[in-house]
């Protein structure tokens, strides 16, 4: 019996190398192993442990896939069988990384670590899809969703979870079809892969719609056969012929070029290289730096302005005491000792001879007599 494993959110938060670790373990005796993955990525190490996890099983892994973006990608090409949900969804991008703080140098090694990370999940991709590494990086480097038809046709997944209600991943189509012998056939095979046969017999050489959101929210929908539109397709919006100009897709930024109802020109998203995702990052360092640099200047500014305010009160406060000093002294000046021992007080000249003498008088009984 196949033990199940859920892997649902962010990739090193909601589910973690542990756990899934702890699954095998605690599932020795399963014959085999289904691991339900839907994630919109995470961290790259612990999405590159989990690859590494499943790939050592001795037992079959299948995986199937609701949602696989970013680094789930990678988890998901780990399992021998792949199968994606009818409308699941698989995006392929650059690594990322996101910086804090960093200097010059560390922007050089950070280019480097990316190259190097692009390069082993590259590798993955190759040898997961067959497909060739040039393909692989140019879709990589355009940060393409692939839909579950694309998934498939591009080896990311190799079929599709099994539905009891679906005709087909790809088509809707009546079961009626299918003739008497097709459906003795269903026993001894998987009717999916049968009906998707069929199907493809019948719409053999049909153009069906590619759907595609463009921004502004309308839906640009592409006569083809093919699993992505092409110079020359027939498009509409809204059943209706769409007015010559430029159309660009919502998700991956793709310019269609539409001239008298069919696409002229499809015009790719600009793609960073090392280079220049360096001179990004070195610049916008910079543009932080400077303004710091900017903020300090500022602060040095209102430093000399109050060391100067600081200045100017202390000399005003040094004159004050000296002022207080002088006037201490003056006052000081102004007395002279006792001239006899009856009157212990010192004995005042200048202003206070007046005030004195009165005392003097009223002390004797003088005071008033002439």
């Amino acid at each position: 019996m196949a033990a199940k494993f859920l892997i649902d959110g962010v990739i090193g938060w909601d589910v973690e190398f542990k756990a899934l670790f702890d699954f095998f373990e605690s599932n020795k005796d399963s014959d085999s192993y289904t691991l339900v993955l839907n994630s919109p990525g995470g961290l790259v190490s612990e999405g590159r442990s989990m690859y590494d996890l499943i790939k050592a099983q001795s037992k079959p892994v299948t995986v199937e896939i609701y949602q696989a973006h970013s680094i789930a990608s990678v988890i998901a090409l780990a399992a021998p069988t792949r199968l994606i949900a009818e409308n699941g969804e698989m995006l392929i991008h650059l690594p990322r990384v996101t910086v804090w703080e960093a200097t010059e140098n560390d922007t050089e090694k950070i280019g480097a670590e990316l190259k190097r990370i692009k390069e082993e999940i590259l590798n993955i991709y190759v040898s997961g899809t067959g497909q060739s590494r040039e393909a692989l990086q140019k879709i990589m480097e355009s940060e393409i969703t692939l839909s579950a038809a694309d998934a498939v046709a591009m080896g990311f997944a190799n079929g599709y979870i099994k539905s009891e209600t679906a005709v087909s991943a790809h088509y809707s189509l009546p079961i009626l079809a299918l003739k008497k012998s097709d459906l003795q056939k269903i026993e001894d095979m998987n009717a999916l892969q049968i009906m998707n046969a069929k199907l493809d017999e019948l719409l053999k050489g049909k153009p069906r719609a590619l759907t595609i959101a463009l921004d502004g929210g309308s839906m640009l929908e592409v006569r083809t056969s093919e699993t992505a539109a092409q110079v020359g397709n027939e498009v509409v919006i809204e059943n209706k012929t769409p007015e010559d100009g430029d159309y660009k897709a919502a998700e991956n930024g793709y310019v269609y070029r539409v001239q008298g109802g069919k696409i002229s020109a499809i015009e790719q998203p600009e793609v960073m290289d090392a280079k220049e995702v360096q001179a990004f990052f070195v610049a916008g360092i910079e543009k932080v730096a400077t303004a710091f640099r900017s903020e300090i200047d500022d602060l040095r500014q209102k430093l000399t302005t109050a060391e100067g305010i600081v200045s100017s009160l202390t000399a005003e406060m040094k004159a004050a005491q000296e002022e207080v000093t002088a006037l201490k002294a003056g006052v000081t000046s102004q007395y002279t000792p006792p001239r006899d021992g009856n009157d212990p007080e010192p004995q005042p000249v200048g202003i206070y001879d007046g005030l004195n003498q009165m005392k003097r008088e009223i002390r004797s009984g003088n005071y008033g007599k002439k």
